[in-house]
């Protein structure tokens, strides 16, 4: 089922104040997003206001659930290139063919990393509806 998202990622918490980040959105090895340069606050919270639409194809596992699907944010340190990984799989929360909308906080293992993103979905033949009234 194909799905359109719209991604928005407000903040990264976590970080170092005063160094610099870029912020990485990928599915899959393709990178669909990348901040510019990011400065962390005195609180250690690059602000990042990034936002994309994407298309993803969710697979069915059986009548009720889909396979995973991850989305991928990779914060990297810009002087030092240090990377931390964190995912989100794109399967959870799909309600008849769509993702309602919410936030979402996705976690290092280690708890001290954080993105904070808006995240929602609809089918992909209804969005494409959607644009067509729009542009009548």
């Amino acid at each position: 089922v194909p799905i359109v998202f719209f991604l928005s990622i407000d903040m990264v918490a976590g970080c170092v104040a005063g160094k610099t980040y870029l912020l990485h959105v990928k599915r899959g090895d393709k990178i669909h997003a990348s901040s510019p340069p990011l400065i962390a606050d005195d609180g250690g919270k690059p602000h990042v206001n990034l936002s994309r639409i994407f298309t993803s194809t969710l697979q069915r596992q059986n009548d009720w659930k889909y396979k995973k699907k991850p989305l991928k944010v990779r914060i990297e340190e810009l002087r030092s290139h240090f990377v931390t990984s964190l995912s989100y799989d794109l399967s959870k929360n799909i309600v008849e063919e769509a993702f309602p909308e919410r936030r979402v906080i996705i976690r290092e293992r280690d708890g001290l990393t954080e993105v904070h993103l808006r995240l929602r979905g609809v089918k992909e033949s209804l969005y494409i509806r959607q644009q067509d009234v729009q542009t009548a």
